[in-house]
């Protein structure tokens, strides 16, 4: 988690979600956040949350924090960006429901498109 605060991030032009947290009382970004510039929307990891200042629309990198990432023995082509997520009314929990996408996919040209879903 550290690594995400106080260093610049890029961010992946694929699917993000904003989603608004009533009993938080604040507005949710998820998305892919690298320290890299990508290439071609890789990596699609880690998938991380955080919430958005409600003045100036930015992230704010103190509540910013780590929902999944690459483990050891996942492929490189893991990609953490088919997801959605709720506020659970009951527990006030944020719900994210995500499949890992290429998790033990071999490199390029080939692609192993089974998942655990």
């Amino acid at each position: 988690m550290a690594e995400l605060i106080g260093r610049r991030r890029f961010f992946l032009a694929e699917r993000v979600l904003a989603t608004r947290a009533a009993f938080l009382g604040g507005l949710f970004w998820i998305g892919n956040s690298v320290p890299i510039n990508p290439t071609g929307n890789q990596p699609r990891t880690p998938l991380v949350i955080g919430e958005v200042n409600a003045k100036s629309g930015l992230l704010r990198q103190e509540t910013m924090r780590v929902i999944d990432e690459r483990g050891d023995g996942d492929s490189p082509l893991l990609a953490l960006s088919n997801f959605s997520a709720r506020e659970d009314r009951e527990t006030s929990e944020i719900i994210v429901n995500m499949s890992r996408l290429f998790e033990r996919s071999p490199p390029e040209p080939e692609r192993d498109w089974k998942s655990a879903a």
